[in-house]
């Protein structure tokens, strides 16, 4: 699982519902960490806990990403631009 706070990441609160924990990640305040099914409900309760969320792997598609044209910014193969 992902855990992302609100404010800084706490491995300890992650740790007090029997999580174990695999990564802790410092540009977002996130953890990735093994949690008991029954612990996520109550552990999401948290008023400082964001979200939580499966941890899976992505794989960029071919040509994904961000563009600079001008003063846009295009996201994707499909080169829609926001302004």
């Amino acid at each position: 699982m992902i855990v992302t706070f609100k404010e800084k990441a706490s491995p300890e609160l992650v740790k007090a519902y029997g999580g174990r924990i695999r990564r802790v990640y410092y540009i977002i305040p996130g953890i990735a960490a093994s949690l008991p099914g029954e612990s996520i409900q109550e552990l999401a309760k948290m008023k400082q806990v964001g979200h939580i969320e499966l941890d899976k792997k992505v794989k960029a598609l071919r040509g994904s990403g961000e563009v600079k044209r001008g003063r846009k910014y295009c996201i994707s193969v499909s080169m829609k631009c926001a302004a």
